[in-house]
């Protein structure tokens, strides 16, 4: 409420009015005037300062409902007259407790306000844009600290008001606590940033922050480490993933204490068992002696070996992913190294990256231009040495270049996919090839094809193949398939699915490569495979053949048990051969026999199906080292298979017999048929007269003991129905009081009336 009040006097001989007029407590309003003026006057005045009262009321109802909002958003407002050094800052300020001020007495940011890791970006981002950056706009949001030593995320934004010369005269903003949403985004930020295992950097953030590391430095004084553990699979597969990804968190954390030694560096986590580090070459060498022993201390019945490989950062354009491959190539030439850890990327693997990028640049126009030719490398039946089939294998003929080997440009489509596309090629000229020899009434024999790894993923695979045998009316006996083992274990349930609708519908199945992995025995009573290729060279690899001949031997049992067909790989010599031949192996193939050939001259092998000779050199020297028998390699085997008696070795234990290896005469002396004669089969004992079989018996027994030959003549019921009658000779070959591996001769049988 406001009151008026009027008051007369004289002054001067003079009559006056003076009327007061009070709006609120603090204020009084006097104006003074004639009195004859006065009614004049009076009405205008008091409309006018009703006015303005209620303007100062409705002003201050904006003040109290603007500290409302306020004090209930939380937002700080600041005005800072940087001209006449003045600050001013809302009273809610103090709701906050901040350990320091905001701002200094001459209205410019406090940077003690604010946590100390976050400063440089606090000056970076505000204050120095603040006291004389041509931006009319300026934010940053950072970590203020409280006086209980804790501290909350602050955003500050300002608007900056310059002067006539370009110079900062006033800044009006606000100051809000966004700890909540601040918190929320740093988690979501860490899950997108940093690997879920691990607790590091993973690949994206890994790759951006090098980047960025890079571009702020000399390129060429870094370096880029890449490691990872040697076997890991194993690891999986013998303890577990828990245990595989404990090992995992052990080695990140070993690592992020061993950078915190180094300045300039960035590390993480890329996949897998591969981590990644990007660091100061004048660092490196004692980084990397310590990132090789970076799983010594683990706790685990296994030894857990890293490999490391580096590239010292020479070109400075390539992106972090293209050094990290670098440093991956240069790794591989040490994995498996037992006495190396570690390698560096030179100038010849240099060059291997050109001749790659090289064959990449070639390769859709030798497609188009049909560069790449199919070749066929004969496969043989070991009994009969007959042509039995072929393997496809692909040539590249380049005009100018000449032959490229498979081994340079395979790997090359391998990685960028183009192999699918190499693959469907040399099905399709496989399929042609075949067609064309149907339909001129030529011998038709097997011919198997490669499926590499990558196109199992292709969901198109099994439409192509059948869609390709269709086309050309081609019977899938003929046209056979042929797998990596390493398929068979990378995606269980993918080579499940599409081997199930290729068996289904009738093609052969053919595991290439067979015992390149460490968990092939376990597979095969998994996996319905038909055939089982295997590389004669994986059984020499540590030197020791003997033992490589009776693994063989083993594989071969195995499959014969479960009803599947043996092919062996790699023959490059006729002692191999006959070993083979004496184990019970059934196909050959390899560069005894023949190199992959082109189509004209594989027609003309067929034509022509014995290539190898049938008739082995006479033995010049007794066998007395029974173990070489075991090697593949090994010139007994000749002897073994052309030894004039029939020969064989025998497994026996607590009165059962099994068949081990049979020589060719066995079979041509006795009158018995090979196909009689399965693996884990006695010796024909079924065959043999009813009084026999004591005799057989107490053979194998007393040779057992004695460690002598032992000698009897038996008679038995050869293939024909005859009865024969011959001399046995049975001999211990291996020092054991239960059972053993027995050579038994037998000569001249007689046929009996």
């Amino acid at each position: 409420m406001h009151e008026n009040k009027v008051i007369n006097y004289e002054q001067n001989g003079k009559s006056y009015s003076a009327y007061f007029y009070v709006p609120y407590a603090d204020r009084c309003v006097c104006l003074i005037n004639d009195v004859t003026d006065l009614k004049k006057l009076k009405e205008g005045t008091i409309r006018a300062l009703e006015h303005e009262n209620q303007l100062l009321q409705e002003k201050n109802n904006q003040i109290r409902l603007y500290k409302t909002i306020l004090d209930q958003t939380g937002i700080i407002v600041f005005e800072n007259d940087l001209k006449h050094s003045s600050c001013y800052i809302s009273e809610n300020v103090h709701h906050y407790c901040f350990k320091n001020k905001i701002f200094l007495p001459d209205g410019t940011p406090n940077p003690d306000a604010v946590l100390l890791k976050d400063r440089v970006k606090f000056m970076r981002e505000f204050s120095i844009k603040y006291n004389g950056h041509s931006e009319n706009q300026i934010k940053t949001t950072v970590r203020t600290e409280l006086i209980d030593g804790s501290y909350v995320w602050c955003k500050f934004a300002a608007k900056v008001t310059f002067t006539k010369q370009g110079a900062p005269s006033r800044i009006t903003g606000t100051i809000q606590n966004v700890t909540n949403e601040q918190e929320y985004l740093n988690t979501l930020r860490r899950k997108a940033e940093y690997d879920t295992i691990t607790d590091i950097y993973n690949k994206q953030t890994f790759f951006a922050r090098t980047e960025y590391l890079l571009k702020h430095h000399s390129p060429s004084d870094f370096c880029i480490i890449r490691f990872d553990v040697d076997n890991f699979k194993m690891i999986n597969e013998f303890f577990g993933h828990d245990e595989g990804d404990r090992l995992l968190k052990h080695i990140a954390s070993k690592l992020e204490k061993l950078m915190l030694n180094y300045n300039y560096c960035n590390y993480g986590h890329l996949e897998a068992d591969i981590f990644a580090v990007c660091m100061k070459t004048s660092d490196s060498k004692n980084a990397i002696s310590k990132i090789e022993k970076i799983a010594d201390d683990f706790d685990i019945e296994f030894k857990v070996t890293i490999s490391v490989g580096i590239y010292n950062i020479t070109e400075t354009n390539l992106s972090p992913d293209i050094m990290c491959d670098r440093a991956h190539l240069a790794q591989k030439t040490v994995k498996g190294n037992f006495l190396l850890h570690s390698a560096y990327f030179n100038q010849q693997m240099h060059e291997s990256i050109i001749n790659d990028q090289m064959i990449a640049s070639m390769m859709n126009q030798a497609i188009e231009e049909r560069q790449f030719i199919v070749y066929y490398q004969p496969k043989f039946n070991i009994a009969t040495n007959k042509i039995s089939g072929a393997e496809a294998l692909v040539r590249w003929i380049h005009p100018e270049k000449g032959l490229i080997y498979p081994g340079s440009f395979i790997p090359v489509f391998e990685k960028n996919g183009f192999i699918m596309k190499l693959d469907e090629y040399v099905w399709e000229d496989v399929c042609i090839y075949i067609r064309k020899n149907l339909d001129m009434g030529n011998t038709v024999l097997p011919i198997s094809v490669n499926i590499s790894k990558i196109n199992l993923y292709n969901p198109k695979l099994c439409d192509i193949l059948i869609g390709l045998v269709q086309k050309y009316n081609i019977p899938t006996s003929l046209f056979q398939l042929e797998l990596t083992e390493s398929a068979f274990t990378d995606n269980k349930a993918v080579m499940d699915n599409i081997m199930s609708k290729l068996k289904a519908y009738g093609f052969t199945i053919m595991m290439d490569d067979f015992g390149s992995g460490y968990s092939s025995l376990s597979m095969l009573k998994e996996i319905p495979v038909d055939v089982l290729k295997i590389d004669l060279r994986f059984l020499s690899v540590d030197g020791d053949c003997e033992k490589g001949g009776k693994i063989l031997s083993s594989i071969i049992t195995m499959a014969k048990w479960l009803n599947m067909h043996i092919v062996t790989e790699g023959i490059e010599s006729l002692e191999q051969l006959c070993f083979l031949k004496t184990v019970g192996c059934e196909e050959g193939q390899g560069f005894f026999f023949s190199k992959p050939v082109t189509e004209n001259s594989y027609d003309e092998m067929i034509k022509q199906p014995h290539i190898i000779e049938s008739s082995l050199s006479k033995p010049s020297r007794p066998i007395n080292n029974m173990n070489e028998l075991w090697d593949p390699n090994s010139a007994l085997n000749i002897m073994f298979s052309s030894m004039i008696h029939a020969a064989g070795f025998f497994e026996y234990s607590n009165g059962n017999y099994k068949v081990i290896r049979l020589n060719d005469n066995f079979f041509a002396m006795t009158g018995l048929d090979r196909s009689c004669f399965n693996i884990n089969s006695p010796l024909h004992i079924d065959t043999l007269y009813e009084t026999d079989h004591e005799k057989i018996h107490n053979m194998f027994e007393k040779a057992l003991v004695s460690g002598s030959v032992e000698k009897d003549n038996i008679k038995y019921t050869d293939t024909d129905g005859k009865t024969r009658s011959a001399d046995i000779e049975v001999l211990n070959t291996s020092v054991n009081s239960i059972g053993g591996v027995f050579f038994v001769t037998i000569k001249t049988p007689v046929i009996l009336e």
